[in-house]
């Protein structure tokens, strides 16, 4: 845990920037798509994570191995 009122990073070099950063791009993801039902939120953050993970490709297609990957699909 960080106190910010005393120091920006621990004695055992913890520092929250990282965690703040991601919160800070959920919560703008977040607010172009002008919110959320409650139920949604656990594949709402699972899309965040799976595009942001894969941002340099081409997302559907990437979707599309890991669909064929875990369907077993290559016999089709």
């Amino acid at each position: 845990m960080v106190n910010h009122s005393v120091e920006f990073v621990s004695e055992d070099g913890v520092c929250t920037n990282s965690i703040e950063s991601l919160w800070g791009e959920i919560k703008a993801e977040l607010k172009i798509r002008q919110g959320y039902c409650a139920g949604q939120i656990d594949g709402v953050l699972d899309e965040f994570m799976y595009r942001r993970e894969f941002y340099k490709q081409d997302i559907f297609e990437k979707l599309l191995d890991h669909i064929v990957l875990l369907y077993n699909c290559n016999d089709y």
